[in-house]
């Protein structure tokens, strides 16, 4: 009789590869490859600054995971959340582990526009739509967007060549994308641009990095983020013909609704980050906005929406063009 083990085996250490490669961000990481003694290559990255918002997170995504796991709608529709490993070695360093054959929002949209010879230089963009009077914003983000036309879908057909394989593709970018929106709202995530969404390039699926900006900290900033998610027009044109209808809709009502009934379980982990994020001053007035958005209460007027009146809403205020005209353009919302 074969005995009964609980626990996976342990997987050590067995050397280190015998190259690095340095990440052109800001601080730099360092991405580093481990052979573990199943004989399997596991990529983690090294990062010079503090990981614990990133472990947070995950706390959070690991019981959100869970709870969609559990939930028959949800299960139908097979949502969830990719997570990954986070461990904070002191205050100022930490690893993460790098998820394999991913690419990032940016990498396929930059080849793709290189492609067609449709190219943009930052610095002149930034600088050109600093000087440009607010009221005209509007109609410079129109420019932009009509020299720039949704290339993503080309990105599936591509990599996805089998008809069967592209549907579910498709439909894996879709629930994906919807269930990280709807819970992006919820946080108040900001600071979606290109290189924090990644896409697996075997399923299909969405993965976010990056979570230090939670809690509506992206409306802080110099020019303040006003849309709840990225969805930019790449996005949308890449969830197929019915757009944000249909699937997408779907799946974010059944992570809204997964959220409202789960409500005390979420906010007990968030109130714990918000205490470890050292917010003691704002805690109450950040958990407020944060229970009034799960429970789908209107800011504007008060009203409490029900679960696809919310969905409506906030789809609404991310695809608004007036809206996308007033973010910070280095977040290329015209992509």
């Amino acid at each position: 009789m074969k005995k009964f083990d609980p626990f996976r085996p342990i997987i050590s250490i067995a050397k280190f590869g015998s190259s690095y490669k340095i990440f052109s961000s800001l601080k730099k990481p360092k991405k580093l490859n481990i052979v573990g003694s199943d004989g399997k290559i596991y990529g983690i990255m090294c990062k010079k600054e503090d990981v614990r918002q990133d472990n947070q997170y995950m706390q959070f995504a690991t019981t959100m995971d869970f709870l969609l796991s559990k939930d028959l709608d949800s299960t139908k529709r097979s949502l969830g959340i990719t997570t990954y490993s986070v461990l904070s070695l002191r205050e100022d360093c930490g690893l993460l582990e790098i998820v394999p054959n991913v690419t990032t929002l940016r990498s396929i949209l930059v080849t793709k526009y290189d492609s067609m010879k449709i190219k943009y230089n930052l610095k002149s963009l930034h600088d050109k739509w600093q000087h440009i009077p607010q009221d005209q914003k509007l109609q410079f983000f129109k420019e932009l967007s009509s020299k720039f036309p949704p290339v993503l879908y080309e990105w599936f057909l591509e990599n996805f060549p089998d008809p069967i394989a592209w549907y579910n593709s498709r439909n894996a970018f879709a629930r994906s994308y919807a269930v990280m929106a709807m819970v992006g709202h919820i946080l108040g995530l900001g600071d979606r641009h290109c290189e924090n969404i990644l896409l697996d390039i075997e399923t299909g699926k969405v993965l976010h990095v990056d979570f230090d900006c939670l809690f509506e900290k992206g409306k802080l900033l110099p020019i303040p983020e006003i849309v709840p998610f990225r969805l930019t027009k790449n996005l949308t044109d890449a969830l197929g013909i019915t757009g944000t209808e249909g699937t997408f809709k779907k799946s974010s009502e059944v992570t809204l609704k997964l959220m409202r009934t789960n409500e005390i379980a979420l906010v007990n982990i968030i109130e714990t980050i918000m205490y470890d994020r050292n917010m003691d001053h704002s805690i109450q007035k950040a958990l407020k906005v944060l229970r009034n958005k799960i429970r789908g209460i209107d800011p504007r007027d008060g009203l409490a929406l029900s679960v696809p009146g919310q969905v409506e809403t906030v789809v609404q205020e991310s695809t608004s063009e007036e809206n996308l005209s007033q973010m910070y353009i280095g977040w290329l919302p015209f992509w």
